[in-house]
This record gives C-alpha cells, structure tokens and sequence, in this order.
C-alpha cells in the first residue's frame, strides 16, 4: 500500500468529482490518517462536509485555492486532495478570531501537542482565511508554543477567485470557518521534515529605502526616506504616480533582514502617497525593490537545496503564490512549473493563496516547499 495517495477530479459536476476523488482514496489507501484537500470557494463546503462523512476516522484539513495543482495533475474549478496513509502521527487544531486575538485559543495548541508521542521531525501546517490581516498574529501565537519543542510552521493564506468580493473559507475535520485559522501538527515517523523558501526575484539594484512612518498593524507605509512612499518608488522606477502599481507588480518590494528578501506586494496606492501591502513592514525596515531573476537558473537551485537536506522525499506540500501561479499561466510556464515537483519531489499537493508563511515570517510572491522523507 502507498503511504500517499493524490486524488484529483475536474469533473465539473461537484457529485462525480467528489466520487472520483474519494473512489481513488479508499480503492489505495482506505484509512488515511490526514487528508488535506483544496477547491474552489463555490464547492468547498459540500467538499469539506461530504469528506468528512465518507472519512468520518480521519483528521481533513483544507482550504480554498485559487488554482488546485498536484502530482496528479493541475486545473481550476477543480478538487484536488491528498491522503497520507501512515507513517505519520497527526495533532489538529483551530484558532479563532485571527484578526484580532487568536492568543485566545492558545490552549487548542497545546491539546494538538498532546496527540503526538515526539515533538521530534514535526512540523505545522496552517491555513487561514485571507483578507483578516491576522497572518502574523497566527504565526506569533503559534512559535510562541510550538519554536521551544523546535516545530517549525509553514502555511497559507487562503486563495480565491480573482473577482470582486471574492471570499476565501479554510475547514477542519468537516467544519468551514472564517476569520480563523486551522492547523496540524505531522510527526514523520520515517525520517526528516525539510523545507526550501523560493523567490524569483532578488535584490539586484541599489534601489534601496528605510520605512520611516508605517502603520504596522494596517500594513501600510507612508513614508520612505521620510519622503511620501509612492512618490520615492515612482522617482526610482521612473514611472508616472498612475502607472506605479503596474510596475511595482513587475518589480515587487522585498523586506531586507541582513541576506534574506522576504516579497510584500503592494495592495494599493492611496490618494495620500502612502503604499498599502499584504504583509507587516516595520518602522525602520529596509525596503528593496526587486528584479526578476533567471527562472531556470533558481529552480534548480531550489532542486539542489531540497536535495541536501532530503535526498529523497516521500511527500510533498506546496504552498505557492496566488501571483506567481497567475505569472506561470500568463508565460505558459504552469505545466512546466508543475512537472518540476513531480519530477523531483515525487507525491505532492499544493495551494496557492494570497500570502505565505514560514515560522514567523509572513510574506507573499513566494513558494514554500515542505519535504517529508
């Protein structure tokens, strides 16, 4: 029997592709200790209800994505799901109320950590509801209890359609909520847990400013070198203030913490001069603007890192940006972009959401590679 199975259905009927999706399941693998699914918000929960019925034994954990991609293949308006067999021992959990004090629910932490008989090759994956601006008070809450037994976290923002009010929706076992965050604990009992964090763009310019006013807890940076953050940007991509948002999309701003780039997108440019953005920029933060590098060149790049901490994966999450996947359908580079995971890192699922999270860093336009040996 396969520790993993990956089942994925494009049927457009929601009934057939849960069928063919569950049939895959329990036909290979037919009492999984975790599933973790992703749909498309219009489906997710008769998706995430029905799962729970067909699987009543299992810990489900998904959310909504704005495309479904895995080893088994990619689309949107898809279900795509993944059932991990055994080899593994699993603690879940949910926090509430995520844009405001999801401290609040510490203890369903410690009742996930109470499920597992090591902290030992044991990672977290969460997902939480996009829109909330409360990623980083998740990942505070969360490395408060889980950093001292040396659990590293790793997780999603939850995707949606790119239209006008569209909603994002995460589940645990059956249960859809907003405004929240859900989580697992995964104890790899046949090896390590290793991860790689990708960006496609670098700091490659001397285009570089010191945040001096910022509103933290709002995202949003009024100044740069203490001179109206929109305009400083313009000036230094020598744009017209109308046209900034399209070319800060080509050339992202990065967080600089000594030799790391950590991506911010910027979410809006206000009438007032100030940037809003999709992740916390701190006074004082070093902010870079950023140049696309060689694609090929950091993909296997990625490949080499992956390979010196596991030389062979079993399973594999992926958590992929929202915008780098919408970047890989625009150049016609998806399927070449999914083929690379197949061929390198065996059964895998991803999600591509609207932000990413990797211990206590949140951030965007970047993929997160979690590798189970």
């Amino acid at each position: 029997m396969q520790r993993t199975v990956i089942a994925v259905s494009t049927n457009p009927d929601f009934e057939h592709a849960f069928a063919e999706v569950t049939d895959k399941i329990k036909n290979e693998c037919s009492s999984p200790k975790l599933i973790m699914f992703f749909s498309e918000y219009n489906s997710f929960y008769m998706f995430a209800t029905k799962l729970q019925e067909a699987f009543p034994n299992t810990v489900n954990i998904g959310s909504t994505s704005y495309i479904n991609f895995s080893s088994a293949g990619y689309g949107h308006n898809s279900l795509a799901a993944m059932a991990i067999n055994d080899g593994i021992e699993v603690g879940e959990g949910i926090l509430f109320d995520i844009s405001n004090f999801p401290m609040n629910y510490k203890r369903h932490i410690a009742l996930a950590l109470d499920k597992l008989s090591s902290f030992e090759n044991t990672c977290c994956i969460e997902f939480c509801n996009s829109y909330t601006k409360g990623e980083e008070l998740v990942l505070d809450t969360l490395n408060k209890y889980l950093s001292p037994k040396g659990i590293p976290c790793f997780g999603s923002s939850a995707g949606a359609e790119l239209s006008e009010g569209s909603k994002s929706i995460v589940s645990l076992n059956g249960v859809c909520f907003q405004n929240t965050c859900v989580f697992v604990l995964i104890h790899n009992l046949n090896g390590k847990i290793g991860f790689v964090k990708e960006n496609l763009y670098e700091k490659t310019t001397d285009k570089v400013f010191s945040a001096t006013d910022v509103d933290v807890d709002n995202r949003i940076i009024y100044m740069l070198d203490n001179k109206p953050a929109a305009d400083v940007l313009a000036s230094a991509l020598n744009v017209p203030l109308e046209n900034l948002k399209d070319a800060i999309a080509e050339n992202p701003l990065g967080r600089i913490s000594k030799d790391k780039v950590f991506i911010t997108e910027v979410s809006d440019i206000m009438p007032d001069g100030s940037i809003q953005l999709f992740a916390r920029v701190f006074n004082h933060s070093k902010i870079a603007i950023l140049n696309r590098g060689n694609i090929n060149e950091i993909w296997n790049a990625t490949k080499e890192t992956a390979r010196e901490q596991i030389a062979k994966s079993s399973f594999a999450v992926v958590v992929n940006c929202l915008a780098r996947s919408i970047m890989f359908e625009k150049e016609n580079l998806f399927s070449e972009f999914t083929d690379t995971l197949k061929n390198n890192y065996g059964n895998y699922i991803g999600v591509s959401g609207y932000g990413e999270q990797c211990n206590i860093t949140h951030m965007n336009q970047t993929m997160i590679l979690v590798l189970f040996e």
